[in-house]
């Protein structure tokens, strides 16, 4: 039968006080303890309603290190794992800092994001409760209506004839947006793939004859004429010179 855990009061007024950071749960806090969120809330409970007279129990000094080692390995391996993936974001501008924070928010404790990112606990949350700007609510109704355009031509166009499309309709709105705007929201056009043929030799008409034989040296000036058929047109007082 394993041995029951015994924790000092110290360290269970230490647990509860974590609870008290912005955007935690009972659940966050009792994984990275190693303890039950029914323990940890009873101790809420407890604190709450008692307050100077709460954990009288008899914890032992070794229990209370043991506890510590192991919330230290908690923190070290969740940070671990949160910078595996955060490896990317280390570099960029603190929006990209945040916008990993809230896409990590369910896996692991925001406080401890916000340490590793070196982003502050308030600008991560100003910038959850902060309203959208007048630029991206404009962003994104564009991009509705770029959803809208591609979905009617069935996919297959891409961001110059959808920038074309728009300016048609009357909005106000440059191609290199537009481009932005499709590949942030992943919609591309299916480019018409065009075979090359050979050209097939031109035949040459009855009745003439290649006076030069390939032998361009002249003599003289004016004695030897060569051009492209396609730049000078032929008639009746400059016959065609077939070099």
């Amino acid at each position: 039968m394993a041995q029951r855990r015994r924790f000092s009061a110290e360290y269970k007024r230490e647990a509860v006080a974590m609870l008290e950071s912005p955007g935690v749960t009972v659940n966050q806090i009792a994984a990275e303890l190693g303890i039950g969120a029914t323990v940890l809330g009873r101790w809420r409970r407890e604190l709450r309603q008692e307050s100077g007279q709460a954990f009288r129990g008899n914890g032992q000094p070794r229990d209370e290190k043991l506890a510590l080692l192991r919330r230290e390995l908690a923190r070290v391996t969740k940070e671990r794992d949160f910078l595996r993936e955060a490896a990317a974001f280390l570099a960029r501008a603190s929006r990209c800092r945040i916008a990993m924070i809230q896409r990590c928010r369910t896996a692991f404790s925001i406080r401890m994001m916000c340490r590793c990112l070196r982003v502050s606990s308030s600008g991560y949350y100003g910038w959850v409760t902060r309203p959208p700007s007048g630029r991206a609510q404009e962003n994104a109704r564009l991009l509705g209506r770029i959803h809208q355009l591609h979905a009617e031509q069935d996919g297959v166009v891409g961001s110059p004839r959808i920038w074309e499309d728009l300016r048609y309709a009357g909005e106000r709105c440059g191609r290199h947006r537009v481009a932005r705007l499709m590949r942030r929201a992943g919609l591309y056009g299916v480019p018409q793939r065009r075979r090359w043929r050979k050209k097939p030799s031109g035949v040459r008409p009855q009745g003439t004859r290649n006076h030069l034989q390939r032998d361009f040296t002249a003599t003289a000036p004016n004695t030897k004429w060569v051009t492209d058929i396609t730049y000078r047109t032929p008639n009746q007082r400059s016959p065609p010179v077939w070099g």
